[in-house]
């Protein structure tokens, strides 16, 4: 993803005010039967980040390995969450959640209770099962091994984001990738744009983290702003969570 070929004017992400109040314009909804293509996309997108080479350092192993832990973790967040793509051919994906302010009740968006505990519920039931999924394709011991040396990073990145519920409802970015191959031809543009101007409509701000440093132009092109670092391992492997804010809004 090269900074030059995104859009020039991030100032401009407030200007439409009559977008949809649920779906981004210019992008897709993908659902359930979506989520095998859109996992597939993320564990080759990711496939050098520095966290998931810390999990599985083989890079065989890695991409099959991270094709069920995206296909598990896109379950779980469809319950409560959205996945969006550039479009049918899925060029680039973006799951968002809406997070509340403390003690708020998340907004309604169609889906019924019980639809969303069934979501959950198979999310949950398909997580119990990973371990022997990935036992297929790598070591599940030395995965767990390595994921308990840098469990205290999840409570650190929770721990942050909880200053921002002090605040409203905010958007958080939980994953935003594009297609390899497809860097530097806009696709990053035409998923944040959307998501930016939905966020501006509804007055909200946009949180996400990232641990690859050549991320931070680009997120700074539009607008993002660096909140806190969170180290997990000297000189390795730092979390940068990152916040957009509305103009007039803070």
């Amino acid at each position: 993803m090269r900074a030059k070929t995104l859009e020039k004017d991030p100032s401009c992400l407030c200007k439409n005010r009559l977008m949809p109040a649920v779906l981004p314009e210019g992008l897709i909804r993908l659902g359930r039967s979506d989520i095998p293509a859109a996992a597939d996309l993320l564990a080759e997108a990711f496939q050098q980040d520095e966290f998931n080479r810390h999990l599985i350092p083989v890079a065989s192993e890695r991409y099959k390995a991270f094709r069920i832990i995206y296909r598990v973790m896109l379950g779980i967040m469809l319950a409560t969450g959205e996945m969006y793509a550039t479009s049918a051919a899925m060029e680039g994906v973006a799951v968002l959640t809406l997070a509340g302010k403390k003690g708020d009740r998340r907004e309604p968006d169609g889906t019924s209770g019980p639809q969303r505990f069934f979501r959950l519920s198979s999310g949950i039931l398909n997580a119990l099962a990973m371990p022997f999924r990935i036992a297929r394709v790598t070591k599940p011991g030395k995965l767990l091994k390595r994921s308990k040396e840098v469990r205290w990073s999840y409570s650190r990145l929770q721990d942050s984001y909880k200053r921002y519920e002090q605040d409203k409802p905010y958007v958080s970015l939980d994953l935003i990738a594009v297609r390899p191959g497809l860097h530097g031809r806009g696709y990053m543009g035409r998923l944040m744009r959307p998501v930016l101007d939905e966020a501006c409509r509804r007055n909200r701000s946009v949180i996400l983290n990232t641990e690859t440093p050549g991320n931070l132009p680009i997120y700074e092109h539009y607008g993002f702003q660096t909140d806190e670092s969170i180290e997990v391992f000297r000189d390795e492997l730092v979390y940068r969570v990152m916040s957009w804010h509305p103009k007039g809004s803070i």
